[in-house]
């Protein structure tokens, strides 16, 4: 029945939750089990992993958008929009880690359309976190359910602050999201900006290097 088809979706985003979790941290968890000394050295099955990733990472989060726009978690307008821009959010993520991960495979880590892409990129996953995080708080208990009061959002309406439409609520919300969101960034790239300049100086004059040397070894082939 309804409540079984119910239960198997949920399972399906617990099971991409989990699955691109460990993909997320599949390469940290890599290097630490490598037997090298030296954490520059890549693990024999790094590049398989990465390719393996390149598709994994933005398919779960495709299927993940795909199922929080379409399941209909419950008949609440302002939970049904707010699932609803969950999922864009995240399939916005995979379109955008899509093309940082083109980027970097035209080897190009360094160059300035690769870092503001990364940056897009961070800052999209940013606003997700925050709004799910949001959700939580403003909308974790639904008034229709048995026994709750309904979340933040129903407060508001109890206490006077009601809004034209539930259209108007959400992008409200959504707008502050966006606000905090890019507040967050933005101290963190002034936090971390000097230290990122210099490694990416360090990667630039490593890779100069790095193609010299092949044009080196190149040259003096037979």
């Amino acid at each position: 029945g309804l409540n079984r088809f119910f239960s198997f979706i949920h399972y399906c985003l617990y099971l991409c939750g989990v699955i691109v979790s460990f993909s997320v941290g599949s390469e940290d968890i890599l290097s630490r089990c490598s037997t090298t000394s030296s954490l520059h050295i890549a693990h024999p099955h790094a590049a398989h992993l990465q390719a393996a990733r390149f598709i994994l990472d933005p398919t779960m989060f495709v299927v993940i958008g795909v199922l929080l726009i379409t399941h209909e978690h419950e008949k609440y307008p302002v939970a049904i929009m707010w699932h609803t821009i969950s999922g864009a959010l995240l399939i916005a993520v995979a379109f955008v880690q899509g093309v940082v991960t083109f980027l970097h495979a035209l080897e190009l880590p360094n160059d300035r359309a690769t870092m503001l892409a990364r940056l897009v990129h961070a800052q999209l996953f940013m606003i997700s976190g925050v709004w799910m995080c949001f959700m939580g708080y403003l909308y974790i208990h639904s008034p229709y359910e048995p026994g709750s009061d309904g979340g933040f959002h129903t407060l508001l309406e109890q206490n006077g602050f009601i809004s034209h439409s539930n259209t108007e609520a959400i992008f409200a919300y959504f707008s502050a999201t966006c606000l905090l969101s890019t507040a967050m960034m933005l101290y963190i790239v002034w936090r971390d900006g000097a230290a990122l300049q210099t490694q990416m100086s360090q990667e630039q004059k490593k890779s100069s290097y790095t193609n010299v040397t092949v044009g080196l070894c190149a040259s003096h082939e037979p």
